[in-house]
C-alpha cells in the first residue's frame, strides 16, 4: 500500500503542475480506499509548498491568480456537492506564498463522481 500511495502522489504532484501529465484522478477498490486515502493524506501533509526556484519546493504555485481562482471554484463546488476533502482544499499561506496563487495539496474523495471537478480540466491559465 505504501508503494501505491507513493506512486499516486508522484503522479498527482510530479513537477508541481509545470507539465500537463498529472494523474489527477485515481480509481481504487472500495475495500482498499480508506487505507490509501489515509496514506495519501499523511504524505500530502508533508509536501513542501514554496516558490519554484527553491530547491526544496515540492508544490509550486499555479500559473496565475485567474487559474488559482478557477481551481478554487472547482474545490468549492465539490464541497457544496457533498464530497469529502481528505486534505487541503484551501489557499496556502506562509512565508513567501501568502497572497500568491498557491493551493494546498488537495485530495478530494467522491465515490459517486458528483463533483464537476471530476469532469472539468483544471490545468490552464
Amino acid at each position: 500500500m505504501e508503494a501505491a500511495a507513493s506512486s499516486v502522489l508522484e503522479g498527482a504532484f510530479f513537477r508541481s503542475g509545470r507539465e500537463l501529465c498529472a494523474g489527477s484522478r485515481v480509481l481504487v477498490d472500495k475495500a482498499l480506499s480508506e487505507e490509501l486515502i489515509s496514506r495519501l493524506r499523511e504524505h500530502a501533509l508533508k509536501l513542501k509548498i514554496g516558490p519554484p526556484n527553491s530547491a526544496d519546493t515540492q508544490i509550486g504555485c499555479l500559473v496565475s491568480e485567474t487559474h488559482c481562482s478557477r481551481v478554487m471554484s472547482f474545490v468549492e463546488e465539490a464541497k457544496q456537492s457533498g464530497v469529502r476533502i481528505a486534505v487541503g482544499g484551501k489557499r496556502a499561506s506562509g512565508d513567501g506564498i501568502s497572497g500568491r496563487p498557491f493551493i494546498e495539496p488537495t485530495i478530494v474523495v467522491d465515490r459517486q463522481y458528483r463533483a464537476g471537478l471530476f469532469k472539468k480540466k483544471s490545468s490552464g491559465r
